[in-house]
């Protein structure tokens, strides 16, 4: 699987867009938006480490939809605004976000300021990575999985598609596809539907509600 974190930039100023993506640099899987529609869509394709976000976007206050995020997978939050208020600063620290002026964004100190988000991103996804493990281990022992079923499991809840098991188990597509059949029998009183698709959802939504829980 790919290493690096996904970073979120929603901003429409092309040159404060470019700036962010200099700063965070080439550890950064970076997607760009100039919308809050934009930004809604890309938040439901796929979960980011980091999100940096324009307080004022074409269609909409970007601080607005940084604080309707759901505090559970909730990315790192960076605020970029041309006017740094008291009051955004306040709705800023609501959500726990860094909220940066755009005026201020010179080259060395948001790199700083990003790459300290970008490091406890990285932390984050390796915890997470440990709980979606801890997931599927206890879900593959309470249904009577197979060492083997275990070991996919662990993959199915790690994002990782039949190739990408294949390749990591050394063996042959058509041999992850009876394990998945397999797997999908076991679990259908947990997990109904048998798609790789719904057992990583159960799998990451469970692991999602022990870090909060842990808050």
């Amino acid at each position: 699987m790919a290493e690096g974190a996904s970073v979120l930039v929603v901003e429409d100023h092309d040159v404060h867009a470019h700036k962010v993506g200099q700063a965070l640099g080439p550890r950064a899987d970076v997607e760009r938006v100039s919308t809050v529609e934009g930004a809604r869509r890309a938040i439901a394709r796929r979960r980011f480490g980091l999100a940096v976000v324009d307080v004022r976007l074409p269609d909409g206050d970007g601080l607005r939809f940084a604080e309707q995020l759901p505090r559970r997978g909730r990315p790192d939050l960076v605020i970029l605004t041309g006017d740094a208020t008291s009051a955004i600063r306040a709705r800023a620290d609501a959500i726990e976000a860094h909220c940066f002026e755009k005026g201020d964004l010179r080259a060395h100190d948001l790199a700083e300021i990003l790459n300290r988000h970008l490091d406890r991103a990285a932390a984050r996804a390796r915890e997470t990575e440990e709980r979606k493990r801890a997931v599927a281990r206890e879900l593959g022992e309470a249904q009577g999985l197979t060492r083997t079923e275990k070991d996919v499991l662990e993959l199915v809840g790690l994002g990782y598609d039949r190739k990408e098991m294949a390749a990591e188990r050394g063996v042959g597509v058509n041999c992850v596809k009876k394990h998945l059949t397999s797997i999908f029998t076991k679990l259908e009183r947990v997990i109904p539907e048998r798609t790789t698709k719904a057992i990583e959802c159960w799998i990451i939504d469970q692991a999602l509600w022990e870090a909060v829980s842990e808050l």
